[in-house]
């Protein structure tokens, strides 16, 4: 448990570079025999990066290989059996660029490491010639400074995060691999030394916000997380930003160019009242209480997608005792939801008078106070309630969450046995404005609970928990090889329309159906000197108006370094637009901008099994 930060930044990131897009490792591979033989040095200097790391990170190759080499005095290195591939040559040593700089980690890592390959150059490997190149390492900006409380102690062993400030969203950044290994030691880019003091080099030029995190345990059931508390500070809700302020909307930005030192911060942790909010989970018919249902909480509106947000999709939260009661405390004052559910259908206990949520686990780990065994009764899937709670100058007592007994959908997936499908399919409700509602869990095809009939393959999922309300169907599937035909409950198609449910309604017989004869798009993107554009992000959005309000069926590409890019998608009617024209835009303003941009941009009509060229200019702003 206590290494679950560390092991998620390494899987993030080692990944990436053993076995990219998603390499089967038990398949076949290509023949393995080009050396590639280089000199790695400091781009401003010229002079020899000594006894270092260079990583050959893959792009649709890489083997499930090491692909590493280590430079000698004078900077030559060597790496043999690498497979046939396209690969980017990268340095990775504290104070220099990497690849990882670039990733947003908030997103699935084949996105977030795609996107951040366009700002360096890939090399080709046959798998059967010997390649010499050349390596430079840019030096990046570094931010370091000290950490004090209000009274000049030092603050000792708080994690600080560098966030890169893109429009108005916010996201941690991981230099490069030698970071996460400072991050274990205490120092360096995340931890506080003994003096109060940090620093992180290797930053990308740009704008950046500094974040301080105390150490807190807002809840009893947190403490499972004491030892990845000790490492990183693990889940707390006590945010400072840099200078002294606690609201990101008012910290003050930093400004960062490559090789730049930025000047000494003094970042004060200010003096506050924390405060604690109290109270029980109960159902909303009869008020009876939940033992063993989870409460969670987090801050509203907070733009901030932490790396530490990846490690658990509630990571704040506790347990309801035997009469359904609830706490978290050092909370600082503002806006919060606050989220309880059940982890299992419920089960009420006649001699106390409980409703009993079942057992819960925080991966592998389950916990103790499973469900206690009493006579079979109807179990109930009570829907999950989200509250708003704000908190002023003083501690909130009686709380009240009311849980109703929810919907459920039943249904299967289904696709043909023309090609593999080897990858994950998840299903999710969201609301009007994206927000999950309800999920299933990923599941792999070919690893059990497939079922054949025919020429079709078939797994049944079941949505469960579902409040009374509208809702709208999304279906993501990770195998670009494959898309969402259809999508049909008794006549109605929820890849456009909406689904409604009234209170613990059951609805049967949802049909979803993939198909694996997707048209591919390949194309480039130029300025008006018809010079290739590196790094342009594409959005690929359906003409069909009502396909159009569905984010689940656009595509979105980056442009490689010679500006070119490929798509595959389900055959239809489409246009491509630049991402920036869309900015940082939602719901209705997001759609109206999508109505408007469609009006001039090029139509492109993909055929089954089809490949279509086009050519995209990028207008000068």
């Amino acid at each position: 448990m206590f290494f679950r930060a560390f092991i998620f930044l390494a899987v993030f990131c080692v990944s990436s570079v053993f076995a990219q897009d998603g390499d089967d490792l038990s398949v076949a591979q290509p023949p393995v025999g080009s050396v590639i033989r280089g000199r790695a040095f400091f781009q401003d200097t010229g002079r020899p990066i000594r006894r270092g790391s260079v990583m050959l990170m893959g792009s649709g190759g890489g083997g499930g290989r090491e692909l590493t080499g280590v430079t000698d005095n004078e900077g030559f290195f060597q790496i043999k059996n690498v497979p046939a591939g396209k690969y980017y040559p990268i340095v990775n040593a504290p104070g220099v660029v990497s690849i990882f700089a670039f990733a947003d980690l908030s997103r699935p890592r084949d996105e977030g490491i795609a996107e951040a390959m366009v700002h360096f150059d890939p090399i080709n490997v046959d798998g059967i010639s010997s390649i010499d190149i050349n390596v430079s390492a840019i030096r990046g900006g570094a931010v370091s400074g000290r950490v004090m409380y209000a009274d000049g102690d030092a603050a000792v062993g708080v994690r600080v995060e560098v966030l890169r400030k893109t429009d108005e969203k916010f996201s941690t950044v991981v230099p490069n691999l030698s970071a996460i290994f400072s991050a274990l030691s205490g120092g360096g880019s995340y931890m506080t030394d003994d003096r109060g003091y940090f620093r992180a080099a290797g930053l990308p030029a740009g704008q950046y916000v500094i974040r301080v995190t105390e150490k807190s345990i807002h809840g009893e059931s947190a403490g499972y997380r004491s030892m990845e508390m000790q490492l990183f500070g693990g889940s707390s809700l006590l945010n400072v930003y840099y200078p002294d302020v606690f609201e990101i909307a008012k910290a003050q930005v930093v400004e960062l160019n490559l090789g730049q030192e930025n000047p000494e911060l003094t970042i004060t942790i200010p003096d506050r009242t924390l405060h604690k909010i109290s109270g029980q989970v109960v159902s909303a018919k009869g008020k009876v209480p939940f033992k063993n249902a989870r409460v969670s909480i987090k801050r509203k509106d907070d733009p901030v997608k932490s790396l530490f947000d990846n490690l658990d999709r509630t990571p704040i939260q506790v347990i309801t005792d035997e009469k359904g009661n609830w706490s978290f405390e050092q909370l600082p004052k503002g806006t919060y939801e606050v989220r309880a559910e059940t982890m299992n259908a419920s089960v009420l206990d006649e001699k106390t008078g409980v409703y009993d949520g079942g057992s819960y686990s925080y991966g592998s780990n389950t916990n103790t106070a499973s469900r206690t065994p009493v006579a079979k009764k109807p179990e109930i899937n009570f829907s999950r309630k989200l509250m708003e709670i704000t908190i002023d100058d003083k501690d909130l007592q009686d709380v009240s969450i009311e849980l109703a007994p929810g919907g459920s959908i039943f249904g299967s997936v289904s696709y043909e046995r023309t090609k593999e499908l080897s990858g994950g399919v998840s299903l999710k409700l969201v609301d009007e404005n994206e927000e999950e509602i309800a999920s299933t869990d990923s599941w792999f095809y070919g690893r059990g609970g497939e079922t054949g009939k025919g020429n079709f393959m078939t797994q049944d999922f079941t949505l469960a928990k579902v409040p009374a309300d509208k809702f709208f169907l999304r279906v993501t599937v990770s195998n670009d090889e494959f898309y969402v035909k259809s999508a049909m409950l008794k006549g109605t198609d929820l890849l456009t329309d909406p689904v409604e449910l009234t209170e613990g309604q059951i609805l049967r017989d949802l049909q979803i159906v993939l198909a694996s004869d997707t048209g591919t798009i390949k194309g480039i993107v130029t300025d008006e000197d018809r010079a290739p554009v590196r790094g342009a992000a594409l959005v690929l959005v359906p003409t069909d108006p009502a396909k159009r309000k569905n984010p689940a069926l656009q595509k979105r590409a980056t442009a490689t370094s010679d500006g070119e890019f490929e798509i595959k998608t389900a055959p239809g009617e489409y246009v491509i637009i630049l991402k920036e024209t869309l900015g940082s835009k939602k719901g209705e303003e997001l759609a109206k901008t999508l109505d408007e941009a469609i009006k001039n941009a090029a139509k492109v009509k993909v055929e089954p099994n089809g490949t279509h060229k086009v050519s995209i200019k990028k207008e000068k702003t």
